[in-house]
């Protein structure tokens, strides 16, 4: 056996040495001729192709001598000379190409990357013949330019959930306020009576996201969602008397996740009290059955059965822009909360948060309300209440921005941004609006180390129950500074000035607010490396990939 293994083993050796022979041999041949034609494109200018004979050169013969001299000369020189080859002899002499600085060839890969993809390829593999490229003419090639710019790109997503419990079938249950445990477990009025509960993350959802691929012009984006979140409703407002001879106005408001009504705080109109509205189930779009809820001072206020005006609210995000070099324009009629500019001066006076909250920007205004009987005022306020809670599985909160916002850089060393918005809760009209905010910045610097800017931001609220009368106003101005005195070490200093008016509708009641802020810091990082065009500011200063030890510090003092 061991003696008949050895024979063929012997014998597939000789047919391999005797088949590899002519291999070998127009391997050669294959080397000089690819080598004479790449010194001929090398000749006549054309490097990118000299490149690539060279490079097929390798893959025959990885040790040929010719073909990695050439490879030099191209990654190199800075006047490439031509160089007499076999093909180029047998024709007649020509004066050497002079080329400038500007024509020398530039290649997207560097000379080790080169030579490193071709050693990588299978040894001895033979390229296969490259096929002519058509002409393309000029009306061809506009033709293709548009193509590549012009069409939307779509994509989306399909989820089909469907939960099973020894009672019944659950084809749709979510909703992220559901994590709140804590009040619900006390609670007998939510629809878990007291029971465990968590986001079952139960539901259908189809997502459609069209988004064009330009990078100048004009361009859209658009998210498109249909799931339990896209159906929402409300009652009509209706005035419930208390037994106790107060009043109060209600509407509610209904979504199609939990199939239940909100849970909110109401005020009266009279003795200034307040209650907490259920969540009452929906069925056949009418609440199943009167509520009964007592306020703080006791009355007893009792809610009949109303019906829901169902809404459907597919679209999510709907924005137009227009891209240039110096000039960026984006109009969005609906809008997640990311859309609210962020400014990075030091005091953040744009959009600043805890990061757990959601988007000042998104915050509604409710105006005050005067109590007749004690004679007092409830107050206005900017109210996140909807805001907050209003939340898919996903975390998304679906109070959404309608605006525009400006982006202007007239030279390097010069931006502007303007941007206007207003907020809305799936339950407003698209018509409604209590509140819109105005926000402007604009930086320049007058040396690579030292740059100055201004911020002016306002907002107004409005009372919609007296015509949209201007009922809050606020405005806030301020200035800073940033200079870096070595690359890794920058001083920051601002200074800000605030005016509030509230209740401005009820001349009675109206309050006025001022207040200053300033603000100086010294921080730095370690690697050294420059810092004042960092976004963000501190925030944004983060290690790189090559920092074996990073280390960043902020000392700042701050009084408002």
């Amino acid at each position: 056996m061991v003696k008949r293994f050895f024979c063929l083993t012997f014998g597939f050796l000789l047919i391999f040495s005797y088949l590899n022979i002519p291999s070998a041999c127009a391997s050669s041949q294959a080397s000089t001729y690819l080598c004479d034609l790449g010194i001929a494109c090398y000749n006549l200018g054309k490097y990118e192709e000299a490149l690539s004979e060279f490079n097929k050169v390798l893959l025959i013969d990885p040790a040929n001598k010719t073909a990695q001299d050439y490879i030099n000369k191209i990654f190199q020189a800075e006047n490439p000379a031509p160089i007499s080859s076999n093909i180029a002899a047998k024709e007649t002499p020509q004066q050497p190409r002079q080329i400038s600085t500007s024509d020398k060839p530039y290649f997207s890969k560097n000379r080790d990357q080169a030579m490193d993809e071709s050693f990588d390829r299978i040894a001895g593999a033979f390229p296969a013949p490259v096929k002519p490229q058509p002409k393309v003419t000029a009306n061809e090639k506009e033709k293709e330019a548009n193509y590549k710019v012009g069409p939307i790109n779509i994509t989306g997503e399909v989820q089909l959930r469907a939960g099973v419990t020894p009672k019944d079938a659950i084809w749709k249950l979510a909703n992220w306020d559901l994590n709140e445990k804590n009040w619900r477990m006390l609670s007998v009025n939510a629809y878990d009576n007291k029971a465990d509960t968590y986001d079952r993350r139960i539901y259908d959802r189809l997502r459609i996201n069209l988004d064009s691929n330009n990078t100048e012009g004009f361009g859209m984006h658009s998210i498109m969602i249909v799931d339990p979140w896209s159906f929402t409703g409300k009652t009509d407002k209706v005035t419930i008397a208390g037994v106790g001879g107060d009043a109060a106005e209600i509407q509610l408001k209904y979504w199609s996740n939990t199939r239940y009504t909100l849970n909110e705080n109401v005020l009266t109109l009279i003795n200034g009290d307040s209650f907490g509205l259920p969540e009452i189930k929906v069925s056949n779009n009418n609440t199943t059955v009167p509520i009964t809820v007592t306020s703080g001072f006791g009355n007893i206020f009792n809610i009949p059965k109303l019906k829901i005006h169902r809404e459907f609210q597919p679209i999510r995000q709907l924005a137009f822009d227009y891209k240039s070099d110096a000039l960026k324009v984006e109009i969005f009629p609906f809008a997640y909360e990311n859309k609210a500019v962020t400014f990075d001066d030091p005091l953040k006076l744009s959009n600043n948060r805890i990061w757990w909250e959601n988007s000042p920007w998104v915050n509604g205004w409710t105006h005050g309300m005067f109590n007749p009987t004690p004679g007092d005022f409830t107050k206005g306020l900017w109210d996140m209440n909807i805001p907050f809670f209003t939340r898919d599985s996903e975390g998304q909160r679906l109070t959404s921005l309608r605006g525009m916002t400006v982006n202007f850089n007239p030279s390097e060393k010069t931006s502007f941004v303007s941007s206007v918005a207003a907020p809305r809760n799936p339950w407003q009209d698209i018509a409604e609006v209590d509140n819109i905010l105005f926000a402007n910045r604009a930086k320049h610097f007058l040396m690579d180390n030292l740059r100055i800017g201004a911020i002016y931001t306002s907002r107004f609220g409005f009372n919609i129950d007296q015509d949209y009368e201007t009922d809050a106003r606020n405005y806030v101005a301020g200035t800073d500074i940033s200079y870096e005195f070595i690359d890794g070490l920058m001083a920051n200093a601002e200074f800000a000035s605030s005016k509030s008016y509230n209740d401005i509708s009820n001349a009675d009641f109206k309050s006025e607010k001022t207040g200053n802020s300033y603000y100086v810091s010294l921080m730095g990082r370690f690697p050294r490396e420059s810092i004042i065009n960092t976004e963000f500011g501190y925030d944004g200063i983060k290690a790189n990939n090559e920092d074996k030890f990073f280390n960043k510090f902020r000392v700042f003092v701050t009084r408002m």
